[in-house]
């Protein structure tokens, strides 16, 4: 068995008594000064208090975790009082009987009193712990609080797995992370990142020298905050079976390799490549047991299984582990599926399975599978019935290492004292102690910005909770015709909240956190530009305007700033270029419940606009104009077939009848300019059919090209590259005969969040769908007219709209550094 130690690999258990304080309202409880993470028992005394000022400077000095804080906090010991360390392991443990400590590595005993602190503690990592509760109580009010403190983790390893896919954290990233989790009483670091080949696919080979002096820097700054640094390496997409015995003396080799650079704490992948070859994955880890055991001073073994989440499990894999495995060897579990809460039946099977307590990947806060979204709210969905049945827990984060300290700042607190976990006072503590010059702000941002959106996953948070039942309660008076003043007041109150946060965040950020500003910039950018929106679609849906100048003045205003906020989302692709992420996308927020909302109203108010100023209209628009997404056929029966959009996909509208292709005959899809397409997908009834046909498409709509596609029986599917910019398919009978088929499936994939950028938006009924002008556009109406009504963005001064015989001409002029949007023109 792994030798199980502290996590400073202390090489001694050792106990210590010293003198520390806490301030009177820590210990009453007050959310703003209470101590993070959650204490298992602590016993005010009256309501006195030591300053931190009065201890004595010969035991501050010593101590870097207490000296850092004083520097921080711009103090000076200066007094008398002492911190006294006990150091007799069987002392220790009387104390711990007497005080009903829970004896395990971080434990400690506090006793705050006027003759100075008491520290006795388990080990040193329990010493580490106390005086890191000492510092949080100074870093409030330079005071520390008569009184006692029992304190122990309830789970033995605490911290992240850097296991995701997208921009890698940086050197300076990762050591910001060890001192934070050292802060926070977190003791793992897993370091595992997917491009890094001497990880994966490289793992035989010696780091080069640069590189491995970053990981005995991260090895080393983790001793030094009782953080294990675990170095993981991935064998399951190039380990030769054929040559097992070589292949385990270059694991341990490599493992020596780590271990000089003063890595205590291995780990073992076989995620997401490779088989789940039970048998092989037991042997690996058995042998690297045994090699630590050599040692004896590193962590027990972690493994990340094949089959690492429950939908995903089958076979015997999961008992073959639990059966063959070392019984040190942790396993990791992602839950009942990749991405999922953590619950008590999920937890209580996999247990089962593998004959001991899962060590937990969470896939909380990560986002490489929805990397629109940043994930800012709070941590929930963990079980306090696991609380004795974890050996492990670790957040996997966002490819963001700064803003991803609000999530882990939950994990740690959950992970510490599972019982007093209060999921809403934990976010918004570690937000104010996170951010202390903008916590407001930062608040405000991360109510709007928690929820992943649609996602292969499915898995949902919840966002802008508070803000909920106001949108709900003007949602249902706006199906009455009116949204209250007193409710447009509450409305307006929170989107000017929005756009003062973002207007203080993007002061404060840059200057005091470079690293988050580049994490989350158009975010706080997009925050602003929400509340601007949201604040003048309101006023539109709740001020009745009978006049015609100046209700359109209102929807200008309203869509001017929708324009504002779509042009500032994607800005984000550009950014993400820019600092080398993978993950181009623009940067939603506030698309569960207030999005939702805004868009409502707004389409809504502009369709009660378009009947008061020129009648109703039909839903497609008017004057023939066509549909932007089209089914298109040559074939004389199939002439009114419609296309429709269901966010990322474009699909031919049911057919039920059989469909008949003579041939050269075809039918397809045509997208609107500025929707690129990525993928094919169709799905017939008959095989024969399928493979007799053809697919063609085109970036023109002129010049068709023969496609290469995987072509499955009656499927047929093939991925696109969205430079080319493919704006039309079609399905072709290139044969001699006759096809006949029922369509099951018939669809584009696109960008979910693509828009439209065709002159036929401009009359499609659809506010939010717009055509930008770069210089100067020239609309004019097909049927006579006596005037025009423009919804757009351009300034009063650059829309002119005047006769053109019977006719009415509308132009529009853009500035030169920005296009004009023109989201609708109605003609009367």
């Amino acid at each position: 068995m792994v030798k199980k130690i502290s996590p400073h690999f202390s090489f001694a258990v050792l106990s210590l008594s010293a003198f520390l304080s806490f301030n009177v309202p820590a210990f009453a409880g007050d959310a703003d000064v209470d101590v993070y993470p959650k204490p298992q028992v602590v016993k005010k005394s009256g309501a006195g208090y030591l300053a931190a000022k009065d201890l004595a400077v010969a035991d501050v000095s010593k101590r870097p975790v207490l000296k850092n804080t004083f520097k921080e906090n711009k103090l000076r010991p200066g007094g008398v009082l002492r911190i006294r360390s006990e150091r007799d392991p069987q002392k220790a443990e009387k104390v711990f009987r007497e005080k009903k400590i829970k004896s395990v590595p971080g434990a400690y005993y506090l006793k705050i009193s006027k003759g100075g602190i008491d520290i006795t503690a388990k080990d040193d990592a329990g010493e580490f712990y106390a005086e890191q509760t000492i510092a949080r109580m100074i870093d409030v009010d330079g005071k520390i609080g008569m009184g006692e403190v029992c304190d122990w983790p309830d789970i033995p390893f605490r911290g992240s797995v850097e296991g995701f896919y997208g921009r890698v954290w940086s050197h300076e990233a990762r050591l910001s992370q060890i001192r934070f989790y050292g802060k926070y009483k977190m003791n793992t670091y897993i370091y595992g990142p997917k491009d890094d080949p001497y990880h994966g696919g490289r793992w035989r080979d010696l780091y080069p020298a640069e590189q491995a002096k970053k990981l005995k820097e991260l090895a080393d700054v983790g001793r030094e905050n009782q953080v294990y640094f675990t170095w993981a390496i991935h064998l399951g997409s190039s380990f030769r079976q054929n040559d097992k015995e070589n292949e385990y003396k270059r694991m341990e080799a490599k493992f020596d390799d780590m271990y000089k650079l003063g890595v205590r704490s291995f780990a073992i992948f076989f995620d997401d490549f490779g088989g789940a070859d039970a048998d092989f994955h037991s042997e690996a880890c058995n042998r690297a047991v045994a090699w630590l055991n050599k040692k004896g001073d590193c962590a027990p073994l972690v493994l990340c299984p094949n089959q690492y989440n429950r939908a995903w499990s089958g076979g015997d894999y999961l008992t073959i582990l639990g059966d063959k495995l070392d019984k040190s060897v942790n396993v990791m579990w992602t839950g009942n599926s990749v991405c999922a809460d953590i619950t008590d039946e999920g937890i209580r099977w996999i247990n089962d399975k593998i004959k001991r307590k899962a060590y937990i990947w969470w896939n909380w806060p990560v986002v490489d599978y929805c990397s629109t979204s940043l994930l800012l709210g709070r941590t929930y969905g963990l079980a306090k019935e696991n609380k004795e049945r974890y050996s492990g827990f670790t957040s996997n984060p966002m490819d963001k290492p700064e803003a991803s300290k609000i999530a882990l700042f939950g994990v740690g607190d959950y992970c510490w004292n599972v019982d007093a976990f209060d999921s809403v006072t934990s976010w918004k503590a570690g937000i104010r102690r996170l951010f202390p010059k903008y916590h407001d702000a930062m608040q405000t941002l991360a109510n709007h910005s928690s929820d992943q959106g649609p996602n292969g996953h499915g898995y949902r948070r919840e966002e802008s909770e508070e803000f909920r039942p106001v949108v709900e309660k003007a949602t249902e008076e706006f199906k009455t015709g009116k949204i209250s003043p007193s409710t447009a007041k509450k409305l307006i109150a929170e989107f000017e909240k929005m756009q003062a946060a973002s207007e203080t965040l993007i002061a404060q950020i840059p200057a005091d956190n470079p690293e988050l500003w580049l994490e989350i910039e158009y975010w706080v950018r997009t925050l602003g530009e929400t509340g601007k929106f949201g604040d003048a679609a309101v006023k539109f849906a709740s001020t009745k305007q009978s006049d015609p100048a100046k209700r359109m003045a209102l929807a200008c205003e309203a869509a001017k700033y929708f324009a504002s906020r779509d042009r500032t989302m994607e800005m984000q692709r550009q950014h993400a270029k820019e600092i080398g992420a993978p993950h181009r996308n623009p940067s939603k927020l506030a698309e569960r419940v207030v999005m939702p909302f805004l868009n409502k109203i707004f389409k809504e108010e502009w369709a009660n606009t378009v009947n008061v100023l020129v009648g109703k209209k039909s839903a497609k628009g008017s004057a023939g104009q066509p549909a932007l997404y089209r089914a298109i056929s040559d074939v004389p029966a199939l002439a009114n077939i419609q296309a429709e959009r269901d966010k990322g996909v474009v699909r031919i509208a049911k057919i039920h009848e059989q469909i008949k292709l003579e041939p050269g005959q075809y039918i397809g899809l045509e997208l609107p300019n500025g929707i690129p397409a990525n993928y094919i997908h169709i799905k017939l009834d008959n095989e024969g059919a399928a493979k007799a046909g053809t697919i063609e498409v085109t970036s023109d709509g002129e010049k068709w090209t023969k496609l290469g596609v995987k072509n499955g029986g009656s499927e047929i599917q093939t991925k696109l590259d969205t430079a080319k910019k493919i704006c039309a398919m079609r399905f072709v009978n290139r044969g001699t005969k006759a096809i006949s088929f029922r369509i099951n499936l018939f669809k584009f994939d696109i960008p979910e969040g693509s828009r439209v950028n065709s002159k036929a938006a401009v009359q499609d009924g659809d506010p939010t769908s717009s055509y930008a002008v770069t210089g100067t556009e020239t609309f004019i109406s097909e049927e006579p007219a006596k005037t025009a009504y423009v919804l757009t963005d351009a300034p009063a001064k650059n829309v002119t709209i005047a006769k053109e015989g019977t006719k009415v001409k509308v132009t529009v002029k853009s500035s030169k550094t920005t296009p004009a949007n023109v989201f609708e023109i109605l003609w009367k």
